[in-house]
């Protein structure tokens, strides 16, 4: 067990110096880090949960003294296939995914690795970004997130992902060049989310107005497998995008199970 600030001043020293299956335990606090799991299968948890231990992305600590640029996710899990990361116990929030021109996406949206060069190594979410990984995350407040294009909130492409207990909320995709999934965006994978609220996000528009998913966005791909989702237990309301402002689905096998949709604002 890896403890901050006990043992490492930051998150980013424990995960730097931790191993596949190691935990780095987070005490109470504010930490002003971006996060990168490194393609480890760590276990991030906090001791006091996500009301009293809080993660900042890009933070203008220089007292606004000099050009500032946000630009990082709050935590970004990559090619984590061997095990499962966790992320446990945390309020997320300030984090900016980077992304593309719309003209590039309609450019390469027909072409199977031009599309998936871009969804791996182009395209990123705001709060967390999971990109060919397994990942477990739970008992979080993913909140005041941006993203260019693609999952504000969370952002899912190729993995295996389980959200529980986590409430996703502000989080917003600006006109211009927005796609979809203010909260959550999920392209290919196998993912279950059950007893989570999503809430108050929103996707502005792009030239062709083909935005959606304000609360959940379900993507396409060329894998061979369909996107799966289970959805459980769960509340999506007060969401706001063109098309499908609670749930967007482009593709997939979907499952809906004791969940309430309502106030959501869309066509």
């Amino acid at each position: 067990i890896f403890n901050v600030p006990g043992e490492y001043e930051k998150i980013e020293y424990a995960i730097f110096f931790a191993s596949d299956e190691d935990t780095v335990l987070v005490g109470p606090g504010t930490y002003h880090e971006e996060l990168d799991f490194d393609s480890k299968s760590i276990r991030l948890i906090s001791t006091d949960g996500a009301d009293e231990t809080i993660i900042v992305a890009n933070f203008n600590q220089d007292g606004y003294g000099g050009v500032y640029e946000q630009e990082e996710s709050v935590i970004t899990i990559r090619d984590v296939t061997s095990n499962t990361a966790a992320v446990d116990g945390f309020t997320l929030e300030g984090g900016y995914g980077k992304g593309v021109n719309f003209e590039y996406f309609i450019s390469v949206a027909a072409d199977p690795q031009a599309f998936n060069d871009m969804m791996h190594n182009y395209i990123k979410s705001g709060g967390v970004a999971v990109i060919n990984s397994s990942v477990t995350l739970s008992n979080l407040i993913i909140q005041s997130n941006i993203a260019k294009n693609f999952g504000a909130g969370i952002g899912l492409v190729d993995s295996y992902s389980t959200l529980e207990n986590i409430i996703i909320e502000n989080n917003n995709i600006p006109d211009t060049d927005a796609l979809g999934g203010g909260g959550i965006a999920i392209n290919g994978g196998v993912t279950s989310i059950n007893n989570c609220i999503i809430r108050d996000n929103f996707v502005g528009l792009n030239m062709y107005q083909l935005n959606g998913g304000a609360g959940i966005l379900c993507g396409f791909n060329f894998s061979d497998t369909p996107l799966e989702l289970t959805l459980s237990n769960s509340e999506i309301y007060n969401n706001s995008a063109n098309i499908g402002a609670a749930i967007g689905a482009l593709s997939g096998n979907i499952l809906i199970d004791h969940v309430l949709i309502y106030n959501n604002t869309g066509e």
